[in-house]
């Protein structure tokens, strides 16, 4: 009788715990946008590597982009692997959804994403790109018209850049999804094998516990903008295709979720209008151009964050590039107060600088050097894990000379 008491105890005990976690809310941020007129940027949130059944993905190009209209995103980029040619464009408006087409090809040992390319490039062979990309590598400066050039996930495994990093490369993903679950599964086996049990349970939750700042990214990227402009990027990865065995995969992590986890946030001075060559341009101009953020979505709604420099008059959005003067000021702004213990951390030139507990920061800069803006949180996790600090926003540079 004590025997199956206790048996009935460990089973009611974990069908609570399970129900906990399936309830467990850890939105710490508030989702209410609150912009001010008088300094507005518009902010578009876009998912910027994408898989389809064209390469790697495991659902078509149309139910892809389905899901990013159930999922509010703005913009979508398919950046399907090593694909030289294809019959379906993948281009166009969706009700609001701008759904744009770049590549990730493979060069060397690693693999780069290629944005905003000419038309008609890069070539129609595996052979003929690496040569391509050898010669745009070695160009720097080089013109804008041929495109940016972004390292996927320098230190994934599988696809690790070796060697000096050369000066045509544009960026690098800062943040790669995939590159996180494979840290957190080499660090942690333990830890990702229940991460993985309770995803069904709470998605989020389950990807939010393994999640570690990318240090080795965070580290390469800021020591390669005080050589020059870099851009960072944070890269889905989304395939939703685990592949247990050969012949058989699981959606893991599905679209859906993958979406919604974390995205690049543009900002531009003018609406998107609906024409989509016009907005199309927007779009990849900013990117191009660094003048957007990236953040983890799950923690919270950031649309309404902006940050700029100003001086004699002059207004710079991060990814700006200009000379260093006396009256030189940042000036941070969150949409709103966070929900729980969160800081703006001011970084230069990969150290950090300054740190503030204000919804606007108003800061002088004295001195020249690479500036980036780190929002983190102090997010509760479940029971029995208790407070991790989190970072929930991370900014392109500014780049003061």
């Amino acid at each position: 009788m004590k025997k199956l008491f206790q048996v009935a105890f460990v089973i009611l005990f974990i069908a609570f715990y399970c129900l906990y976690l399936n309830r467990y809310s850890f939105i710490v941020a508030n989702n209410e946008i609150e912009l001010d007129d008088s300094e507005k940027y518009y902010d578009y949130r876009g998912i910027t590597n994408v898989h389809s059944i064209l390469s790697t993905g495991s659902s078509s190009p149309s139910e892809v982009v389905t899901v990013a209209q159930e999922s509010k995103i703005d913009f979508l980029i398919f950046t399907e692997v090593n694909l030289l040619e294809h019959d379906q464009p993948l281009e166009g408006y969706f009700n609001a959804v701008t759904v744009l087409e770049a590549g990730l090809y493979s060069y060397l040992d690693a693999r780069v994403l290629y944005y905003n390319a000419p038309l008609n490039q890069p070539p129609s062979s595996e052979g003929q790109a690496q040569v391509y990309f050898a010669d745009l590598l070695s160009q720097f400066p080089r013109s804008a018209d041929s495109g940016s050039i972004i390292l996927a996930h320098p230190f994934h495994s599988r696809y690790p850049w070796t060697g000096e990093y050369p000066k045509g490369l544009d960026g690098i993903e800062v943040i790669n999804l995939k590159r996180i679950l494979e840290v957190a599964w080499r660090d942690n086996k333990f830890n990702s094998i229940w991460s993985i049990l309770t995803y069904p349970l709470n998605a989020h939750l389950s990807l939010l516990r393994v999640y570690k700042d990318p240090q080795q990214e965070l580290e390469l990227w800021d020591k390669l903008a005080q050589e020059r402009k870099v851009i960072g990027i944070m890269g889905t990865d989304a395939t939703a295709k685990a592949i247990l065995f050969p012949g058989y995969f699981i959606k893991f992590p599905s679209y859906a979720t993958a979406f919604s986890v974390a995205s690049n946030h543009v900002l531009l001075k003018s609406e998107l209008t609906g024409d989509f060559k016009t907005d199309k341009s927007k779009i990849l101009s900013a990117l191009q151009e660094g003048q957007f953020y990236f953040s983890l979505d799950i923690l919270g709604n950031p649309k309404g964050f902006w940050t700029e420099m100003r001086s004699k008059g002059k207004t710079y959005l991060f990814g700006s590039e200009f000379k260093h003067s006396e009256d030189l000021q940042i000036v941070v702004h969150l949409p709103s107060t966070p929900l729980v213990p969160y800081e703006v951390r001011i970084i230069k030139d990969g150290v950090p600088f300054a740190t503030s507990n204000a919804t606007d920061t108003t800061m002088n800069i004295h001195s020249p050097g690479v500036y980036r803006i780190v929002v983190r949180l102090l997010v509760p996790m479940p029971f029995p894990e208790g407070k991790k600090w989190i970072p929930w926003i991370y900014t392109n540079p500014f780049y003061v000379r």
